[in-house]
């Protein structure tokens, strides 16, 4: 029974007498000749269950270490998803805002070009009456034989 398990207490000392006394590490077939002595030695089995205590400490330190990094992984992922969500939303708003931006500027191009026109249409009529006038007095210089008949320059 207690040689049924490749990692027994039984095989391990066995080995280990054997590398002490310069045997094989072959244990004789047949029933082992130690197997007495290992049942009484008790230091031996102390020892055997300190060293299988100590891997398996060593195998809980190193699952407690890679449970550790696997959480603050999580914690980091979490963490980069609160801010590319915050990243988008801002994003987001600079959309609407350069929309509402470019909305105003289009609505004050649109109203500057409207008083563009009126005051083109302003300048327009003014020259027209301007023009009415310009005509209406020279026929009246005309008519009193005030206007020359040329450009004015050779009057003299």
């Amino acid at each position: 029974m207690l040689a049924s398990n490749d990692n027994s207490y039984l095989k391990e000392y066995v080995r280990r007498q054997s590398v002490l006394t310069g045997a094989s590490a072959r244990p004789a077939p047949g029933p082992d000749p130690h197997a007495g002595r290992l049942l009484t030695d008790r230091s031996e089995y102390i020892r055997f269950l300190e060293s299988q205590l100590d891997a398996v400490t060593l195998a809980c330190l190193t699952a407690q270490s890679f449970d550790d990094r696997i959480t603050s992984l999580g914690t980091a992922a979490v963490t980069f998803d609160e801010k590319l969500l915050n990243l988008a939303r801002l994003i987001k708003c600079s959309q609407s805002v350069e929309k509402e931006q470019e909305a105003a500027y289009h609505g004050a191009l649109d109203e500057l070009n409207k008083r563009v026109r009126a005051s083109e249409r302003s300048v327009g009529s003014l020259m027209e009456v301007e023009a009415s006038r310009v005509f209406i007095a020279s026929e009246m210089l005309q008519g009193k034989g005030l206007l020359g008949g040329g450009s004015g320059r050779g009057s003299r």
